[in-house]
């Protein structure tokens, strides 16, 4: 007989976690719990639960087994994870982790040591059934090693002595690092504004000093942009650019997918879809050697699963876009 090993998992950890954050003992979800994926719990009705408790606290409600169970009601997903029983037992009956940083550190260790064991074993079938090396090795790149929380603290002081300024690339606009929402009814040129925004800032200076809008004057000539945009095609944007130099046309940039640069199926409070934000901003900078200074995210609404009018549900999607700046 064989006996199977089991795999990394420590179920006890991922309760009374799970019991400190109904607790909201210690920080356990706003100073800690953002270093856990719900992916990284090893009980599916754990997983279900956490998952819930980040989408509770996403639209700025009080996490409790109340909020907690509608929102996996809502889901549907209530009975798969465990229904009120499984709660009320984390809530009432687990011992309630008095360091769940550490508690934290336990599950996020065991899912990395999965992690791997998965990968090893993809590295060994992939060898064993002619995978390439530059294949194989493509798959160890995938290998996530434990990030340790680093503290940093500054003082007032410190912020006055290093003296950070404010980057202005439109003065009295758009200032680096910033966000800046243009709000309208449909249909009235948002997209277009937004290109137009784009060429002016791609402009080399000239003589006179270049503004935005003949009103902003612009401090940061030659940007380059990247649209991440879901309703214009590759032949609307042609028809409405033509008039585009290219010199200008060279630094205003899109994802390509399928073909198009039409961008579906992603959100900003999803982890791999901001990665992959982020990689395409450096893959843009790795081939022209020139840093990407404007994100134009059109519209916000195809990126964002929540209501863009509720200030507490559209949170986790501006937190997503604040990653990517």
């Amino acid at each position: 007989m064989i006996n199977a090993v089991p795999l990394p998992q420590d179920l006890e950890a991922e309760k009374q976690f799970l019991a400190a954050v109904f607790a909201t003992v210690g920080g356990a979800l706003d100073d800690i719990g953002t270093q856990l994926q719900p992916c990284d719990f090893y009980k599916t009705q754990h997983q279900l639960i956490f998952k819930a408790i980040l989408a509770v606290k996403a639209k700025g409600n009080k996490v409790d087994s109340v909020t907690v169970a509608n929102q996996l009601n809502e889901g549907g997903e209530l009975e798969k994870a465990g229904g009120y029983d499984l709660l009320f037992y984390i809530i009432d009956n687990a011992q309630i982790a008095l360091n769940p940083a550490g508690h934290a550190e336990i599950i996020k260790n065991c899912a990395l040591k999965r992690d791997i064991i998965t990968l090893g074993s993809q590295l060994t079938t992939g060898a064993l059934n002619g995978s390439s090396v530059d294949e194989l090795l493509a798959l160890m790149k995938d290998v996530k090693t434990p990030a340790t929380p680093k503290i940093e603290i500054i003082s007032l002081a410190q912020i006055i002595e290093i003296d950070p300024q404010i980057e202005p690339i439109a003065e009295g606009f758009i200032n680096r690092g910033e966000p800046v929402i243009i709000h309208a009814a449909g249909g009235v040129g948002k997209s277009t504004l937004a290109h137009q925004m784009a060429e002016e800032l791609a402009k080399p200076v000239n003589m006179y000093g270049n503004k935005l809008f003949e009103t902003f004057p612009i401090r940061q000539t030659k940007c380059q942009s990247v649209f991440l945009q879901s309703e214009n095609s590759m032949a609307t944007i042609n028809a409405k650019s033509r008039s585009c130099d290219p010199g200008t046309a060279g630094r205003i940039w899109y994802p390509r997918i399928c073909d198009d640069i039409i961008t579906t199926g992603g959100v900003f409070d999803d982890d791999t879809f901001i990665k992959r934000v982020i990689d395409t901003i450096k893959a843009i900078e790795d081939q022209t050697g020139d840093k990407v200074d404007l994100l134009f995210v059109d519209p916000l609404i195809s990126f964002n699963r929540a209501d863009e009018n509720g200030a507490g549900d559209m949170r986790a999607a501006l937190d997503g876009i604040t990653q990517v700046m």
